[in-house]
């Protein structure tokens, strides 16, 4: 997994680039935060999403969504969007606190507001549905130390 956490202060081209570069890294199989990193920033990266999307797609590199509740949430038209592009999407709970490990209720409502059924969310597949619809790099990921899916 490859996550902007930040935007250091870089202009939109800049950090579209990061992340495209990101997720034609042979070794990346998600592609973290691409909505913004709701523990120290409000609201979406500047970045091109469209841009990244399509290379996402090109990868087959799937795409978090942060179910941290703090800030202001992804807009749910962007899990629509990677989802017309062929853009697998995880929820994770992304947390800095045990006490919300496993929680991905957020997320679960803002893929539900988007109209996805739970079937179109990666981590809800059981381990043989994802080898069977895999890439090398979600398989290499799996099997592969010291590379780890995270689920």
């Amino acid at each position: 997994m490859a996550t902007l956490a930040t935007d250091h202060g870089q202009d939109p081209e800049t950090l579209t680039r990061r992340a495209v570069r990101a997720v034609m890294n042979p070794y990346v199989s998600i592609l973290g935060h691409p909505f913004g990193d709701y523990m120290t920033m409000p609201g979406e990266l500047p970045l091109d999403l469209e841009t990244v999307l399509q290379a996402a797609a090109q990868a087959q590199v799937a795409i978090e969504i942060d179910a941290i509740p703090v800030h202001r949430e992804p807009d749910w038209r962007n899990c629509v969007r990677a989802q017309e592009l062929g853009v697998q999407l995880v929820i994770a709970s992304d947390v800095h606190r045990a006490a919300r490990l496993g929680d991905y209720r957020h997320g679960a409502e803002l893929t539900r507001h988007a109209g996805l059924c739970c079937r179109q969310i990666l981590n809800t597949q059981n381990i043989d549905e994802l080898l069977v619809s895999s890439d090398a790099p979600l398989e290499a990921a799996i099997h592969d130390p010291p590379f780890l899916l995270v689920l």
